[in-house]
């Protein structure tokens, strides 16, 4: 998995036990995309079929008392039938989106004229896994699918839409993320969200743990000098010292799945109710998510960054045994 973009350094403040900020919104599971490393948790089942337009309003009313905006993702959000139809309810609640799109748009003017026309549309982050076609879509597997995510950024951007662009880290593109960058402003994005792959090994496609660090020094060096450059996934501080906050995951906001299930985030198999028949409040406050919360990689006993870091991932703690260990070079804080 990889696609996380939390953007955990945009908020300023986290769940204090009461009220989320924000909550992803998987609206439909079908995509257009072929992602060797896609994020969702139910990829295997996309043949079952999504909520109906009606259940989706009714998962957002449940979930406006406690958000201040939503994240709609998918699958590829635009393949949900009712996607104009649920633009449109959320313009007329005036509840705020962003968008997280893989950019290879059906009928890209119909949809650009449906975002430019929202008064609530925030912005879009589209994603772009390398500079050119052969590192994009060494990911997506879908030839075509590298011009069509350029296009939409650059129309986007030129519509006057907030844009920016989602990568993650691969084989294919680790030592080319100044490249990126530069590729991604050059089409309009005000910035670049760069990603560590997260899931399941991936040989071949995910870069080498030296290699993911490399670059992730990269980024962290080019956001200290000003560049707008950020991380999406959390990353532990004692692999690569960085600024951001631990992982807020369950804290300041959750994910709902087509299905209306509701997840810690949407990288992590973990259900905790759903939406249709539970109170938000219950899954909030249940045993099972404070138990997933406190999980933290066996290197992080007794590490002085503890607080500040919780681990990086939260997801990661449980996908993968010691997700770091592998990294010869990491240099944890001493123990107290």
């Amino acid at each position: 998995m990889g696609d996380c973009a939390c953007h955990a350094g945009d908020l300023d403040l986290c769940r204090g036990g009461e009220e989320l900020v924000f909550a992803f919104l998987e609206l439909t599971p079908d995509c257009n995309n072929r992602c060797a490393g896609c994020s969702n948790v139910f990829a295997a089942h996309r043949a079952a079929p999504p909520l109906t337009f009606d259940a989706w309003v009714e998962i957002v009313e449940a979930l406006r008392p406690h958000v201040r905006w939503l994240k709609l993702t998918g699958g590829e959000p635009t393949l949900y039938p009712d996607f104009d139809a649920l633009i449109a309810y959320l313009d007329q609640r005036g509840l705020p989106f962003r968008l997280l799109t893989n950019g290879c748009w059906t009928d890209r003017e119909r949809t650009l004229a449906l975002l430019v026309g929202s008064s609530v549309v925030e912005s879009l982050l589209i994603s772009l896994h390398g500079p050119d076609a052969a590192s994009h879509e060494a990911f997506t597997r879908v030839p075509g699918s590298f011009a069509r995510a350029v296009e939409t950024i650059r129309r986007a951007a030129a519509a006057g839409l907030r844009v920016a662009t989602s990568t993650v880290i691969t084989a294919h593109n680790w030592d080319r993320v100044e490249e990126l960058t530069a590729f991604a402003l050059s089409l309009g994005a005000c910035h670049a969200v760069f990603n560590r792959y997260i899931g399941a090994p991936l040989p071949g496609l995910e870069a080498a743990p030296q290699l993911s660090l490399q670059a992730l020094q990269v980024i962290v060096d080019l956001s200290a000098a000003g560049h707008p450059v950020r991380l999406g996934t959390p990353v532990p501080h004692c692999l690569v010292p960085n600024n951001d906050s631990p992982c807020l995951a369950g804290r300041a906001f959750v994910t709902v799945d087509p299905w209306g299930n509701v997840r810690p985030c949407n990288h992590t198999p973990l259900h905790l109710g759903n939406l249709l028949h539970d109170p938000l409040e219950g899954l909030l406050s249940s045993e099972r998510l404070s138990s997933w919360l406190e999980v933290l990689p066996a290197l992080c006993d007794g590490c002085t960054l503890q607080a500040a870091c919780r681990g990086g991932c939260r997801a990661e703690s449980t996908l993968r045994d010691l997700p770091f260990s592998e990294v010869p070079s990491v240099a944890l804080a001493p123990s107290t």
